[in-house]
Order: C-alpha cells, then sequence, then structure tokens
C-alpha cells in the first residue's frame, strides 16, 4: 500500500530494449523485467530495481515528481535504501 492504494507488482519477460523496471502510478503498479537484450537478470538485480522502481512511486505519491523524475537523485537514493533494508535492525527502546 502508498497511501490508500493497493498496489500491485508484475513480473514480464522483457520491459522495452533497455528497461528493467518501470513505475505506473496511474495504474498502481511497478512492472520488473525478469530478462533484458544482455540476458535473465538475477534476483539481485530485480530486488534492486524494484528498490529503484518503489522510489519512484514514493516520490510520485507524496507529489514530488520533479525527484522522481530526477534518476541521478532516485538511484543512489534507492541503492542506500537497499542496503538499510537489509542491515539495520529495529530494536523497541523502552524509556
Amino acid at each position: 500500500m502508498l497511501g490508500d492504494v493497493e498496489w500491485k507488482t508484475e513480473m514480464l519477460d522483457d520491459i522495452d530494449d533497455t528497461g528493467m523496471g518501470r513505475t505506473h502510478t496511474a495504474l498502481a503498479r511497478i512492472r520488473l523485467a525478469e530478462k533484458t537484450l544482455s540476458g535473465q537478470m538475477s534476483k539481485n538485480v530485480i530486488h534492486n530495481t524494484f528498490i529503484h522502481e518503489l522510489v519512484h512511486a514514493i516520490l510520485d505519491n507524496v507529489g514530488r515528481p520533479d525527484l522522481s523524475d530526477n534518476e541521478a537523485f532516485v538511484e543512489p537514493f534507492a541503492n542506500f535504501l537497499k542496503q538499510a533494508l537489509a542491515t539495520m535492525k529495529y530494536r523497541d527502546v523502552k524509556n
């Protein structure tokens, strides 16, 4: 869910000549390619692509298409988010 909208992720054989993923905000869809012209994508690359497309979806939904359209912002943000999700642990701190 993003906001009050249920989003779906679709796995496709391919998306286009160069695409690994696409965010379709109006359809509430993230589409991920399983392969590109260069061959089958690994699970790690697909996961990275999902996080990247999720950042686009979040930015679009919080009214920041300027940032969503900026790949120089989205790519490193997605990389830091993936790293944080993979390594950080949350522990409830009691007062």
